[in-house]
């Protein structure tokens, strides 16, 4: 997975938030040691708290929400980062610049996520290629959430020999539930002249 550009994640709310929990944590800590007759206590001063949450505290809670913040819905909305992991059936539409032939072509997109990486990969059924996502931006725009990445796209050892490696760009817009969405797609032209569209399903 590579890191991605999100729009509409706040630092600063993530940030409050995550002090939020640590002081609530602590608090809840306190108390549990007072009801067993500990005379144990952790600083409790909002001082205290900052300082130890800006290196700490927020590595400690980063690294778990980053791994299961997006599994849970609440906390995925209150950040506003989409849960987009899974696989999707897609059904996609290509057109050659030159030519202006249309060809349908079909297969399965993966995408792997976190709050801070994410990895976008897309198979043919023919498998005659595949392609990875190298850079990626999240945006929400009208209520629908819109991923752009740049990928590279690599033949395999089944491939046409026309077939060369190249690169592209694809934008992807989803469905409100986030079970369906579309796409355009272009590959570099001096590569490979085609461009095109795509549907997709979301299948687990």
């Amino acid at each position: 997975m590579h890191k991605y550009t999100n729009e509409n994640f706040n630092l600063i709310h993530f940030s409050s938030l995550i002090t939020t929990i640590t002081l609530l944590l602590i608090y809840g800590v306190n108390l549990f040691f007072l009801k067993i007759g500990l005379d144990i206590q952790i600083p409790f001063d909002i001082k205290t708290i900052l300082l130890i949450g800006g290196s700490t505290y927020f590595y400690i809670f980063y690294s778990f929400a980053e791994k299961v913040i997006l599994k849970i819905p609440f906390l995925s909305k209150i950040c506003k980062v989409p849960n987009l992991n899974g696989e999707w059936e897609i059904k996609g539409e290509g057109k050659n610049n030159l030519t202006k032939d249309i060809y349908p072509w079909s297969g399965k997109l993966e995408i792997e996520q976190t709050l801070g990486k994410i990895s976008v990969r897309l198979s043919t059924t023919t498998s005659t290629s595949s392609s990875k996502s190298s850079t990626a931006t999240l945006k929400y725009d009208k209520g629908r959430y819109i991923l752009k990445y740049g990928y590279d796209n690599s033949p395999n050892n089944s491939a046409p020999e026309e077939m060369r490696k190249h690169s592209g760009n694809c934008e992807i817009i989803f469905t409100k539930d986030l079970l369906a969405g579309e796409a355009n797609y272009s590959n570099e032209i001096r590569d490979r002249k085609t461009y095109g569209t795509i549907k997709l399903k979301k299948v687990i």
